[in-house]
C-alpha cells in the first residue's frame, strides 16, 4: 500500500537536430498563454517510432529521448502501442551504445509511470522483462562498479545499472506476471549486493531496495531466498544511519525483514518487535521541514535577493499544524501534485575545479542544493515506507476473504434462498471497531514508544514559510517533494484508523485524548485546507471513522452539543466525492454520531438533517455499497420508536418503498460485480422489506 512508482527525470543533453524538444515546445507555449495541442505528442511519436530500429546511433538515442519527453501524455502512450513502438524500444536497453541503453530505460521508465498499471502490462506483455533480464546477466552477480574519486560524473554504467533496476521495480509493482518471473529468474540475487552502498553506492542502494521491498509484499515463493540471506538484511539494519539515505536504506530493509516473516512478526519475542518498532518510530521523529528550511538558507546565503513573503507577508501552508508563538501561515490548496515522483535523478551539472580556495561557484551551489532536497526526499521516503509498516503491523488476517470466492455465477433467484445462511453472518459494525487484534507484544511496543502521538505529528498538514516555498518552487524535484509530505500526511492517517482501532482506550488517552484526536480530524477535513486530493480525503474519513466508533462505545456525552454546521462538510463528501470509500466512510460518520444522539429520551434537533441525509444517499447513491451502508445506518440510528415523529416528518418509509423494488433490481444485474462488499449489500436489501413493514405498522398505530 502507498507506494509510488519513480520516475525518472534525465538531464539535458544536446539535441541532436539543433531543434528545441517536443516538451521544450510546449513549455514555451504554456509560457506564452498559447494552447496545448496533445495530439502533437502523438505525432512525435510517429515520427521517431522507425528511428529506433535506424542503423544510426545518434537517431536511436534521439528517439528514445523523444519519446521519454512527450509520453506525459496518454495520446503519445496509445500512440506509441498502437504503432508496436515498445517492440523497438525494449532491445535497445542491451544496445552496444550505452548512452542509448540509458535513454531507452529511461524513456520505458517513464512509460511506466505516465501510463500506469495498466501500460506496466502491456510492457510485461510486450516482452519488456527479456532484454531487461539480459541485461542484468550481463553484469552478473558478482559487478562491482568502477569508482574514481578524482570524478564527479557518475558512472554510466551504474545509471543504466539503477535504472534498469527502477523500471524492474515498477513492472513488479503493477503485475502478477512480472512478479511471477522475477521469482523464476531468481532476480533477486542480482539485487541483495546493490545494498551495499560503499561499493554501489545511495542511488542504486536504494533503487535496489525498493525493489526488493516491492517484490517481497504478500509473495511468500520469495521467502525463503530471504531467509537465506537475512545476515545480509540484518547487517543493513543494524547500520547507523548518519544520513536520511542509510535510514531509508534501514527502513527498506526493516521492511523486507517484515514481507518474508509476515507470518511469524507477530508472533516474534516482545524484544524482537519492539526493537523494530523503535527503529520504525526513530524515522517518524525527523523533521523534512527542518531540512528544507536549512536548504533555503544555503541557497539565500549565496544570493542578494531578500527572503520572498507572500502578498499578504505571510507563510504558505501545504496542510495544516498548529502555527508557532507569534507565528501566522497562511493556507493555499496545492491540489493532488505531481505523479508519484520519488527519488528523482539529480540533475548533473559540472563543477569548476581549482587548487585555489574559491567561494563556491553557482554550479557548486546548485549541485549541493541537489543533494539537500535529494536528502530531503529520503527521509519523507523511509517515513512513508515506516509508516505504512507500522499500520499493517496493526492489522491481523484478513476476515471476510471468503467472500470473494463466493459464487457470482448463481443466479439471481439464489438471493431468497440464502436468508438462513446470511442471517448467521451479519456483522456488527461496533464489536467490529471494538475489536483488539494486536499482539499483547506489538500492543507494547507501541505504547512503549508512544506511537500514536508519533503519527499523530505526522498527520498534521505541513506548513512551509513562503520563502522556502519561493526559493524552491522551480526546482525540478520540489513537485516530488510536495507529494511526498501529502502522501506521509495520507499514510500517517491510515496508521491512526487502525491504530484506533487495535489499541484500548487507556492506551489511546482516554476519551479526552479520542475527542481532541476528532476535533483536530474534523478540522482538517474541513473544504479550507484544500485537500481536492482524493487519497487524503479518503485517509482522513477512514481515521474519523475509526475514532467516532471507538468513541460510541463509551459514555460520554461530547456529541451532545454538536450543530448542524459542524458536519455539514462531511455531509457534502457523502453526497458529492467521487470517491465510493469517501462516501462510504463520512456516511458511517454521520450514522455513528446519529446513534450517539438518539439514546437521547428527547429526539436531538440535529437527526432530521441526519435523517435527510442517510435516505438522500441511500436512494441516490450510484454505488450499490455505499446505498447498503446508507441504509444500514438508518437501521441503526432510527431503529427506536421514539424517533418516529422524524421518519414521519421527512417522508423516509415512503421512499424507502420506492427504493426497494429498485435495489433488488440493482443487486440481480449486478451481482457478478459486488465482490467484497456483496454481504454487506445482501443483509441491507434483507433488513429493508422488515423495517418497512415494522415502521409502516407502528407509525399507522400511533395515527389512531
Amino acid at each position: 500500500m502507498g507506494k509510488t512508482k519513480q520516475k525518472k527525470y534525465k538531464a539535458p543533453k544536446p539535441l541532436p537536430t539543433g531543434l528545441p524538444s517536443v516538451r521544450d515546445f510546449e513549455r514555451e507555449e504554456a509560457a506564452n498563454g498559447e494552447v496545448e495541442v496533445p495530439g502533437g505528442a502523438a505525432h512525435t511519436v510517429a515520427y521517431v517510432v522507425d528511428k529506433l530500429t535506424s542503423p544510426s546511433a545518434e537517431e536511436r538515442e534521439y528517439a528514445c529521448t523523444a519519446i521519454a519527453t512527450c509520453v506525459t501524455h496518454p495520446e503519445a502512450i496509445s500512440a506509441l502501442l498502437r504503432l508496436d513502438g515498445i517492440r523497438g524500444l525494449a532491445p535497445l536497453i542491451v544496445d552496444s551504445n550505452h548512452h542509448i541503453r540509458q535513454s531507452a530505460l529511461g524513456a520505458l521508465r517513464n512509460i511506466s509511470v505516465d501510463g500506469g498499471p495498466d501500460v506496466c502490462k502491456k510492457l510485461v506483455l510486450k516482452d519488456v522483462l527479456t532484454p531487461l533480464i539480459a541485461l542484468l546477466n550481463e553484469y552478473g552477480v558478482d559487478w562491482i562498479p568502477e569508482h574514481s574519486q578524482a570524478k564527479r560524473k557518475a558512472d554510466v554504467k551504474v545509471e543504466i545499472y539503477t535504472q534498469a533496476v527502477h523500471l524492474l521495480a515498477n513492472l513488479c509493482e503493477s503485475t502478477e506476471l512480472a512478479v511471477t518471473v522475477f521469482n523464476k529468474e531468481n532476480l533477486g540475487r542480482f539485487l541483495l549486493p546493490c545494498l551495499n552502498t560503499e561499493k554501489y553506492g545511495f542511488p542504486l542502494a536504494v533503487a535496489a531496495a525498493q525493489c526488493l521491498y516491492s517484490v517481497s509484499e504478500d509473495n511468500p515463493e520469495s521467502a525463503s531466498f530471504y531467509c537465506e540471506n537475512q545476515s545480509t538484511l540484518e547487517s543493513v539494519v543494524g547500520c547507523d544511519p548518519l544520513t536520511p539515505g542509510l535510514l531509508l536504506l534501514r527502513t527498506l530493509a526493516i521492511g523486507i525483514l517484515c514481507n518474508s516473516n509476515s507470518q511469524v512478526i507477530s508472533q516474534a519475542s516482545g524484544g524482537v518487535v519492539v526493537a523494530m518498532v523503535t527503529k520504525l518510530t526513530e524515522v517518524l521523529t525527523q523533521d523534512p521541514v527542518e531540512r528544507l528550511k536549512s536548504a533555503c538558507e544555503k541557497l539565500n546565503a549565496h544570493t542578494t535577493l531578500p527572503p520572498v513573503k507572500a502578498e499578504n507577508g505571510e507563510n504558505v501552508a501545504i496542510a495544516e499544524a498548529d502555527p508557532g508563538p507569534g507565528e501566522e501561515e497562511t493556507e493555499v490548496s496545492n491540489g493532488p501534485a505531481g505523479d508519484g515522483q520519488a527519488n528523482e535523478k539529480m540533475e548533473e551539472e559540472p563543477v569548476a575545479s581549482s587548487s585555489k580556495q574559491t567561494p563556491p561557484s553557482h554550479a557548486t551551489k546548485a549541485v549541493d542544493i541537489c543533494l539537500d532536497l535529494e536528502e530531503v526526499q529520503y527521509l519523507l521516503t523511509a517515513q512513508q515506507v515506516a509508516l505504512e509498516l507500522l499500520t499493517n503491523l496493526c492489522v491481523g488476517e484478513d476476515e471476510g476473504e471468503d467472500w470473494e470466492d463466493m459464487d457470482s455465477s448463481s443466479s439471481s433467484d439464489d438471493l431468497t434462498c440464502m436468508d438462513t445462511n446470511m442471517a448467521d453472518t451479519e456483522v456488527d459494525n461496533n464489536n467490529m471497531f471494538n475489536t483488539l487484534c494486536l499482539p499483547t507484544e506489538v500492543h507494547t511496543a507501541f505504547t512503549s514508544n508512544d506511537l500514536l502521538d508519533k503519527v499523530l505529528s505526522k498527520a498534521n498538514v505541513v506548513k512551509l514559510p513562503a520563502d522556502i516555498v519561493k526559493a524552491l518552487e522551480d526546482r525540478e524535484m520540489w513537485k516530488s517533494i510536495v507529494k511526498s509530505l501529502q502522501t506521509v500526511q495520507s499514510h500517517a492517517l491510515l496508521c491512526i484508523n487502525n491504530l484506533v482501532t487495535c489499541l484500548t482506550v487507556e492506551a489511546l488517552g482516554g476519551v479526552e485524548k479520542l475527542h481532541k484526536i476528532w476535533l483536530g480530524l474534523l478540522q482538517t477535513s474541513t473544504p479550507s485546507k484544500g485537500l481536492e486530493n482524493s487519497s487524503l480525503l479518503e485517509a482522513v474519513t477512514s481515521a474519523m471513522r475509526a475514532v467516532i466508533q471507538k468513541m460510541a462505545g463509551l459514555e460520554t456525552n461530547k456529541f451532545s452539543e454538536v450543530k448542524g454546521q459542524e458536519l455539514e462538510f462531511i455531509f457534502q463528501l457523502g453526497q458529492t466525492c467521487p470517491v465510493s470509500q469517501v462516501r462510504a466512510n463520512s456516511v458511517r460518520i454521520i450514522s455513528t454520531i446519529g446513534c450517539i444522539l438518539a439514546t437521547a429520551t428527547e429526539p436531538h434537533p440535529g437527526l432530521k438533517d441526519i435523517g435527510l441525509f442517510l435516505v438522500g444517499v441511500a436512494c441516490q447513491d450510484t454505488d450499490l455499497w455505499v446505498t447498503a451502508e446508507a441504509l444500514d445506518s438508518i437501521f441503526d440510528v432510527f431503529g427506536e420508536d421514539h424517533l418516529d415523529p422524524i421518519l414521519k416528518e421527512i417522508g423516509m418509509i415512503d421512499k424507502l418503498k420506492k427504493l426497494d423494488p429498485v435495489l433488488k433490481s440493482k443487486m440481480s444485474s449486478q451481482r457478478k460485480q459486488l465482490g467484497e462488499h456483496y454481504p454487506v449489500i445482501y443483509t441491507a436489501k434483507r433488513n429493508l422489506g422488515p423495517f418497512i413493514k415494522y415502521k409502516t405498522t407502528h407509525l399507522a398505530g400511533s395515527k389512531s
